[in-house]
């Protein structure tokens, strides 16, 4: 077990200023991934977005509780609201990052919503994209 430790310290030499997590990723190589920089940054973000409110451990209020949306009508004052709170909740449990943008629209079905936040984390942008409707939240309930 210490080699195999031994290998991943010797392989991954993390620079100075860089941010660095491990995500999991099955692979001949092994099951986790380095990512780097704002990889980093939207993966904390999908962690706290997809985290129920009021289901960690000594901290009631991390998460947004995006299920509680799914069955609310998507006129212009929900959509705000959710707008407000995703904004709020990444910036007050991860400031890495910033927001520059968040946009809706519905999925092909009709039944849901497609949510595109654009995230900036030093000199980058990237899309952090993913989907709010029952069938996608029941994945992660366990249905």
């Amino acid at each position: 077990m210490a080699n195999i430790l031994n290998r991943f310290a010797r392989r991954d030499i993390i620079q100075p200023n860089t941010i660095v997590d491990y995500v999991p990723f099955i692979s001949s190589y092994g099951d986790f991934k380095k990512i780097e920089g704002i990889d980093v940054v939207i993966n904390s973000w999908i962690d706290i977005l997809f985290t129920p409110k009021g289901t960690v451990d000594h901290d009631p209020e991390m998460g947004v509780g995006l299920n509680q949306f799914i069955w609310e009508p998507m006129d212009a004052e929900t959509l705000d609201y959710l707008k407000s709170e995703l904004t709020y909740v990444l910036k007050f449990f991860d400031n890495r990052g910033t927001i520059s943008d968040i946009k809706f629209s519905k999925t092909q079905s009709g039944k849901g919503l497609n949510v595109d936040i654009k995230v900036k984390f030093e000199d980058t942008y990237k899309s952090m994209t993913f989907v709010l409707s029952e069938e996608y939240m029941n994945l992660f309930r366990g249905i």
